[in-house]
């Protein structure tokens, strides 16, 4: 058996131990979870272009037909060489299967399981965490370093520069899932052309799309006590798919940033001058905004609420069904704490 810790995913997915005959690749990234499902496979096929190299069989196959999971993961290639088999079986619970699977899955053949946010206690992680030969990669929303560095591999592959301000903001303003980061990459690597430089004001034009508005919207709204604007702002984002641990990621990176800038205005620092020359940049439409809330803001008052966010951004890593209500009351409860 075998846990991947996260910091140890990437290499692991690109490089699987010989005796690895199965990994689940479970998360609330299910754009990571896509892409890292994707490394494992290509990984073990060696690249390969023959198109029976890899299967695929999402819920539907199972229920049309339940036996075809095991007859995959037991066949070997008909050509010879090695197989990749990449499951979706949600909403399915198929750990009873993979159960019985263990042991039998052919030597030329890696099983390949992407799963959502699981439980602790869910049954399909258990199964890979505790069995010989199997093993479990969770994936997170990216951290600001791992953002930084999906950047600049993606800029850099194109030999196109980017400031350090419009990097910084940039960074801000990705993360939740690793498929929608790299479709903002993609469009601004698209804008900037090969050998190109991106500024700021490329940033702010190019990524700056519907959901970062939403985003930044949400916490200027937590953090001036404006309910209302709150619950709108979070039931749209929810709405168009952003996840829990997006919002309460985003949230941590803004309230370390009004505590740096704190420290800054209780050194006697105008709130204005401070909020101006913050790094990473803060956009200008949200300048004023951010000037209120540091105004409002004490320092022991900003650490409660950082505390309050990483317990709930635990709930976000456990799998709980309670993830999405539990991040949103928490910016309530802050929300209230900011209007009094």
């Amino acid at each position: 058996m075998t846990i991947v810790k996260p910091a140890r995913a990437d290499g692991f997915v690109r490089k699987p131990p010989a005796e690895t005959r199965a990994i689940l690749v479970y998360g609330p990234d299910a754009g990571l979870v896509a892409e890292r499902a994707r490394a494992a496979a290509a990984a073990f096929t060696q690249g390969s272009d023959d198109p029976f190299a890899v299967a695929r069989i999402d819920a539907a196959d199972i229920h049309a037909d339940p036996a075809r999971l095991a007859d995959e993961a037991t066949s070997m290639a008909l050509f010879g060489g090695r197989r990749a088999v990449r499951v979706r079986p949600e909403p399915h619970d198929v750990s009873a299967t993979l159960a019985g699977l263990a042991g039998r899955i052919a030597g030329d053949v890696l099983l390949v399981v992407e799963a959502g946010n699981l439980a602790p206690a869910s049954a399909l992680r258990k199964l890979f965490e505790q069995t010989a030969s199997f093993a479990a990669v969770p994936c997170y929303a990216d951290t600001e370093r791992d953002l930084e560095t999906l950047i600049d591999e993606t800029l850099g592959a194109r030999d196109i520069r980017i400031d350090a301000d419009a990097r910084a903001f940039l960074a801000a303003h990705l993360g939740g899932d690793r498929g929608a980061s790299r479709m903002e990459l993609e469009k601004l690597t698209l804008y900037a052309g090969p050998g190109g430089r991106v500024a700021l004001e490329d940033v702010a034009a190019i990524v700056g799309d519907v959901s970062a508005l939403e985003l930044d919207q949400a916490l200027d709204a937590a953090g001036l006590g404006e309910a209302a604007s709150l619950d709108r702002a979070v039931q749209r984002l929810f709405a168009a798919g952003s996840q829990p641990a997006q919002l309460v990621s985003a949230a941590i990176r803004h309230f370390l940033a009004l505590h740096a800038m704190r420290a800054e205005t209780d050194a006697g620092q105008p709130a204005r001058a401070v909020v101006e020359q913050a790094r990473p940049p803060i956009f200008f439409k949200r300048r004023e905004a951010v000037t209120r809330q540091l105004e409002r803001w004490s320092r022991g008052d900003i650490e409660a609420a950082l505390d309050r966010l990483h317990q709930a951004e635990r709930l976000t890593r456990s799998g709980d069904d309670i993830a999405a209500p539990a991040v949103a009351q928490t910016l309530i409860d802050i929300c209230v704490g900011a209007g009094r």
